[in-house]
């Protein structure tokens, strides 16, 4: 009998689970306002800080420091996908990444920083493609900014750690050299992703070949508002069990998500994706 009651309470909760995630609406919206906190975001590495109290605007900041670190990154919490269609806004960001070092016999994509994304709880990623960037034609026009830098178009051996499948941004943000420094807004679209699907987001700066910071004394890139829509936040799945049903959402997203991209260049140079964390036992 204990059996029969433990199999049906299981079955409730599935059930419930399912109705749930088939219900969800693309009105599931996120604001990650970092004036109010870190928000559950992290730097794994610590090269991303979070403004210390008292400061005038707390925000998630990657600071120039004499290590220039190749890669870092800030990344969020994990998300569970509620709607096929995902909408991801940068309510509010500036960036001031420098120019390359010459005289060097290595060759840098110029200094960038990308947004890129996990379908499998942040063990891969990907970058953005420029058509899933607003405004989708014409670059530039609009109220929204998308990246500019293609790490696709450098030759191979060209050291970078962005990935040539998405854009980058890079140079300085409109109104970031003004005396009252100002922020843009950039956004994306993501469709045809898999309900109850896992989501994960992360900002990179490649500073490999930076040689000066293109507005001194100031952040490198200043992340202060965030908006995500379609999607609610979930725990990662440690379990082998869980990143086996992580690992098949993630190959029915990417292949769905690039099978739309207009883009055809796939060259991948190193690194192509993030290393795993650790063999499953």
């Amino acid at each position: 009998m204990r059996s029969v009651a433990r199999t049906l309470a299981v079955a409730v909760v599935w059930s419930w689970f399912a109705v749930t995630m088939l219900t969800a609406r693309s009105t599931d919206v996120l604001e990650y306002n970092f004036n109010k906190g870190p928000a559950g975001w992290s730097s794994p590495e610590g090269q991303w800080l979070y403004s210390a109290e008292g400061s005038n605007e707390k925000s998630w900041k990657l600071p120039l420091t004499g290590k220039n670190p190749p890669a870092n990154e800030l990344v969020s919490p994990c998300f569970t996908i509620t709607s096929p269609t995902v909408r991801f806004d940068l309510q509010q960001h500036r960036f001031a990444f420098g120019s390359s070092g010459t005289g060097t016999s290595v060759t840098y994509v110029p200094p960038a920083g990308q947004v890129q994304v996990s379908f499998d709880e942040g063990f891969h990623w990907r970058g953005v493609p420029l058509d899933r960037w607003y405004p989708f034609v014409e670059p530039g026009g609009g109220s929204d900014t998308p990246p500019t830098l293609d790490p696709g178009a450098f030759p191979d051996g060209t050291q970078t750690t962005l990935l040539d499948d998405g854009y980058a941004f890079q140079g300085m943000s409109r109104g970031y050299a003004d005396k009252n420094p100002k922020f843009i807004k950039s956004a994306f679209l993501l469709d045809d992703l898999p309900v109850g699907g896992s989501l994960r987001f992360r900002f990179v700066g490649d500073l490999g070949g930076m040689a000066f910071q293109a507005a001194p004394l100031r952040p490198i890139w200043d992340v202060n508002h965030v908006q995500i829509k379609g999607v609610v936040e979930g725990a990662c799945m440690p379990e082998p069990g869980g990143l086996a049903l992580a690992a098949s959402a993630a190959g029915v997203s990417i292949v769905a998500w690039r099978g739309r991209s207009r883009r055809t260049r796939r060259r991948c140079r190193r690194p192509c994706s993030a290393p795993p964390r650790s063999p499953a036992p």
